[in-house]
Parts: C-alpha cells; structure tokens; sequence
C-alpha cells in the first residue's frame, strides 16, 4: 500500500512540477489529505519532509532533462521552479 502511495506522489509531482504554484498545500489537497497527515505518510514511507520529497523529484526530473540536452541548464532550473543556481548545485550534489 505504501509502495502505491508514494508512486500516486511521485506521479501528481511529475505531473505538476511546472507549476510555481504547486506547493505542499496543493499538494496536500491534490492527494485529499491533510497537510499533517500527509508529512507523516510521506516521512515515515521516504524518510524526507514533503519540501525534500518534492524537490528530489524536481532534481530528478532536472537530471532527465540533462540527459536529453534539449535545453540550457538555465532553462531546465526554471523548468523545474528552481531559480537559483548556487542553491540548484547544492540540491543536485546531495
């Protein structure tokens, strides 16, 4: 069940990782639970906080478009809602 969960997560990520907006409000509410409940979920099945969950998703996916090199690295971090490239550099070293 937990292995379901977390891939409905990845998917609803995937799917909105574009979006400015999309945050753990949305995200809380796109998955039809609250937000407390959803930190607990989501820390006890990955170990990391929502915001971390969200951004190695977003990682990941800046990792594929990489790969591709379709698009300058400038365009794949604002791709994936990461402005700053000093803090882009850290989140994709760790």
């Amino acid at each position: 069940m937990d292995a379901i969960f977390i891939d409905q997560c990845i998917f609803l990520v995937k799917y909105r990782y574009s979006n400015e907006s999309f945050a753990v409000h949305e995200f809380a509410q796109s998955i039809n639970m609250s937000h407390s409940a959803l930190y607990k979920k989501i820390k006890i099945c990955t170990g990391k906080s929502i915001n971390e969950f969200i951004r190695t998703i977003k990682i990941s996916i800046a990792a594929e478009l990489i790969m591709k090199g379709d698009l300058s690295l400038g365009d794949i971090i604002a791709e994936v809602g990461i402005y700053d490239m000093k803090y882009f550099r850290e989140c994709f070293k760790n």
